[in-house]
């Protein structure tokens, strides 16, 4: 099977697609994204940018950070974070409205309502299932698991030490926080994973 971006120009938008690609779940610089996607692109059969790289990178790194794909970690540093992690039959999800999170980061907080839930079908369909508001929901994060029962608890009690329920949202299930720290906290306990028993 040939390259999808044969022959293609390198754009920001390729770019989107190659940084998730080559970064899942990395810490990289600016600079190590713009070097890896270029000769990933070039080596593959794609055409070099007809702008400048840094140009392009920004742009993927912006359309990426507003898809909760990527968080600026210092000056010219970025966290690329996988939509979809784990593995399993069930899932446990994170979903928020997009008005909860531009009115946190115009108040330049990181945290916002998020829902922490689980599900034995496709998160989407519950999700959809859930929401009865105008505003379309926001899937962050989608952790795949055998066992959604305990990860959801675990999750939940992390988010609940730190202070961050939700207590007057309806269901037990929200809490201040965002994909990128639920993503942390998975990492942490498949890291250290007697924390989760």
């Amino acid at each position: 099977m040939g390259y999808i971006y044969e022959d293609i120009p390198l754009t920001a938008g390729v770019a989107y697609d190659l940084i998730l690609e080559c970064f899942p779940g990395k810490n990289v610089s600016r600079d190590g994204i713009s070097s890896k996607i270029r000769e990933h692109h070039v080596s593959r059969g794609g055409k070099p940018a007809k702008g400048e790289m840094k140009a392009v990178v920004s742009g993927a790194l912006t359309r990426l950070q507003k898809d909760d794909l990527a968080n600026p970690v210092t000056t010219g540093f970025w966290k690329i974070l996988p939509k979809e992690i784990g593995s399993g039959q069930s899932t446990v999800y994170v979903y928020y409205y997009p008005t909860f999170k531009d009115n946190a980061l115009k108040e330049g907080q990181n945290f916002w309502k998020c829902k922490v839930g689980k599900t034995t079908k496709d998160a989407n369909s519950r999700i959809k299932e859930q929401t009865g508001i105008p505003e379309q929901p926001k899937t962050g994060l989608e952790i795949k698991t055998d066992d959604p029962d305990q990860l959801e608890d675990a999750l939940h009690a992390m988010l609940k030490a730190r202070g961050r329920h939700v207590e007057e949202a309806k269901g037990k299930e929200w809490f201040i926080t965002s994909p990128t720290e639920v993503y942390e906290m998975y990492c942490l306990l498949t890291y250290f994973p007697k924390l989760s028993e």
